[in-house]
């Protein structure tokens, strides 16, 4: 790949985390106005926490941005730009895996799943919502696989230094993403900002789903 070649290959992955920045802040703003008379409601608050963790993102690489054609610097950039796309995902992840938990705790659609969890003492994890949310018809069947290739990925990234230990393929969001034992996931330049964006529209998504506000 050429400098020239790099520097574009930079700079397109820099405008597509500003769209995703601009699209969070539609969705948090549609989630605002919803809620007009409860501005304080933590639906809206989950909401304007994902942007505020997307404009860090978006932050960071417009700082990278000014450094892309300083000599010595593109060798390493494409890295940085990795992990902090990598960060990204992973922590949009977990905070849309925190909202959902505080959210069924206030919804009587999952009172049968909070009572059994207060039962055996087991916690509600994002995989059983996501399962409960697929019996009750909440989710379909291609959204549910989806939403578990993304915390199958997650998963690998944080617990195995994402390398798989066995040879996986995962589509999400018209995507190719390949593992391969003891070796780095494969992926476009792109696909942690696709996943992050993925996670946000599946989330708000969901949340559509079961409640009448939205």
């Amino acid at each position: 790949m050429t400098t020239a070649e790099k520097i574009r290959w930079k700079l397109a992955v820099a405008k597509e985390i500003k769209f995703l920045l601009a699209t969070t802040k539609q969705i948090a703003e549609s989630v605002t106005i919803a809620y007009i008379d409860q501005k304080k409601d933590p639906l809206v608050q989950y909401f304007w926490n994902i942007w505020n963790r997307v404009k860090i993102a978006e932050e960071i690489m417009t700082f990278y941005e000014r450094y892309w054609r300083s000599p010595g610097f593109s060798a390493a950039s494409r890295n940085s730009m990795s992990e902090l796309t990598k960060d990204l995902f992973i922590d949009l992840v977990s905070m849309v895996e925190k909202a959902m938990k505080d959210y069924i705790k206030t919804n009587a659609i999952f009172e049968a799943e909070k009572e059994e969890s207060l039962k055996t003492g087991n916690h509600l994890l994002i995989r059983n919502i996501i399962d409960h949310s697929t019996q009750r018809n909440i989710l379909d069947q291609d959204t549910s696989k989806e939403w578990n290739s993304i915390l199958t990925i997650r998963n690998i990234i944080i617990h195995n230094n994402s390398m798989s230990d066995r040879c996986r393929k995962f589509t999400v969001a018209g995507i190719n993403i390949s593992m391969r034992p003891k070796k780095i996931m494969k992926g476009p330049s792109n696909t942690f900002i696709v996943l992050s964006s993925r996670v946000i529209e599946l989330f708000h998504s969901w949340i559509k789903k079961i409640n009448g506000r939205l």
